[in-house]
């Protein structure tokens, strides 16, 4: 069966964060990244791409090329991923609703909605992340 994944990249050494790089972030990325390249380069004599395609597929970035840093959610990093990457560190995402160090998903319904708990969807029709996703 033919590989139809699609090529972003050569097969340099890379460094990416594409579950998170938004428009109004991407100067942030890019510095971020930029810092994070020269300093591997210094300490290692590796010189990385920096990967900031907004749409890169992870299991494009993970699987074909030589991946030194990038982003993964905790549910596929420990099944479909498990063998093939390995966690480095784990952000902490803290804001002002959720206590430090933990993490939470949020379902939302429109302002005149009758659900007001999760008993109250039960029969409705749910949009979710993706399907390996804890989100």
């Amino acid at each position: 069966m033919p590989d139809n994944r699609p090529s972003i990249v050569t097969t340099a050494n890379l460094v990416s964060l594409p579950m998170y790089n938004l428009p109004e972030l991407a100067n942030e990325t890019e510095a971020f990244l930029t810092a994070l390249s020269e300093q591997i380069k210094r300490e290692t004599g590796i010189d990385p791409e920096v990967v900031l395609t907004p749409d890169a597929e992870n299991s494009v970035l993970w699987h074909r090329h030589k991946c030194l840093f990038s982003q993964s959610c905790g549910f596929p990093l420990m099944h479909e991923y498990s063998s093939d990457i390995q966690a480095l560190a784990i952000p902490d995402y803290a804001t002002t609703s959720v206590i430090k160090g933990q993490y939470r998903s949020v379902f939302i319904t429109q302002n005149n909605s009758n659900i007001k708990t999760l008993a109250d969807a039960r029969g409705s029709i749910a949009a979710i992340n993706d399907w390996d996703s804890q989100s």
